[in-house]
């Protein structure tokens, strides 16, 4: 049965990790955004999933994260036209934000 917004009851949303390639819950990942500067784009994190633009999903490991940024994937995935710039501090936020429980970790079969 559908809902008057034509979604599925029940139906979660899955995203592909851009670090391990693991497929999870949307809300089991960290949703990340390229915010436009005059030198640029950076590389922002979107917690509550509202900016606008192209969201890229890494899983709450900094591992992930750093694996992401050595294979150049949040450029390959934005595609910015210009230099995108990546604060390593981000993959540290989200080792604590994991620890603090303010983000579930679901596991997706399949």
């Amino acid at each position: 049965m559908t809902t008057r917004t034509g979604r599925r009851r029940g139906h979660v949303p899955v995203r592909r990790c851009l670090g391990c390639g693991e497929r999870r819950p949307k809300g089991a990942l960290a949703r990340f955004v390229a915010s436009p500067r005059p030198e640029g784009h950076r590389l922002a994190r979107d917690a509550d999933g509202t900016a606008g633009g192209r969201g890229l999903y890494v899983c709450l490991r900094p591992a992930c994260f750093e694996r992401a940024v050595a294979r150049r994937a949040f450029q390959r995935a934005l595609r910015p036209p210009g230099p995108l710039a990546i604060d390593p501090a981000l993959g540290s936020t989200l080792l604590s934000e994991r620890k603090a429980g303010q983000w579930p970790v679901a596991e997706v079969a399949g």
